[in-house]
């Protein structure tokens, strides 16, 4: 099996967890919109009404595109389940997300009663840390985070710039600690 087709089996599973009248985070990245895909299937053949909220632009097209009805996260009191990918998955199920759709991806998942990571094994991890620990920083007081955080805390890292609906948001892609720092600091 290639990888895409792992993906699609993963994101075929998860929406089995999905039962009628449920409220759904509907979060971002390759896995997802297999996962996207399926429950679109699920609400066209089963009739299947739940209400999907979207952590990005992306996948909210693509539910409503498949008749998937949205909401935002404002406009729902909380959510039974949200479903999102990875990055990495370690043995002791800690996980690292990754992305522009990060700081959306927490707001949604903090409002749920219950958040399933679904990843293929290419995801799975002993320990966390091939991936870049990403950190979002919106452009107001950016300059304070590279001068107090960065110095310390951050070995290598890269900045890259992306735009949401909500506006500009940089994006530091980072591989996180010293040898002796153990943490990672406050501002």
């Amino acid at each position: 099996m290639n990888q895409d087709q792992l993906k699609q089996l993963v994101g075929q599973k998860a929406v089995e967890y999905i039962q009628d009248g449920m409220r759904v985070g509907l979060g971002t990245g390759s896995t997802v919109k297999f996962m996207v895909d399926a429950l679109g299937e699920r609400v066209k053949n089963e009739h299947l009404n739940i209400v999907g909220v979207s952590t990005s632009d992306r996948t909210a097209a693509q539910a409503k595109a498949l008749g998937i009805p949205m909401k935002s996260v404002d406009e729902v009191d909380h959510l039974d389940l949200t479903i999102d990918g990875a990055d990495e998955i370690a043995d002791d199920f800690q996980g690292v997300k990754g992305g522009a759709a990060l700081l959306f991806e927490k707001i949604v998942a903090i409002n749920s009663d219950k958040v399933m990571w679904i990843v293929d094994e290419s995801k799975m991890v002993h320990q966390l840390g091939a991936f870049g620990l990403p950190v979002e920083v919106i452009p107001y007081g950016s300059q304070h985070v590279f001068e107090k955080w960065l110095p310390g805390a951050i070995t290598q890292y890269s900045v890259k710039s992306t735009m949401n609906s909500s506006g500009p948001i940089l994006i530091i892609l980072s591989s996180i600690y010293t040898s002796t720092q153990s943490r990672i600091p406050t501002l």
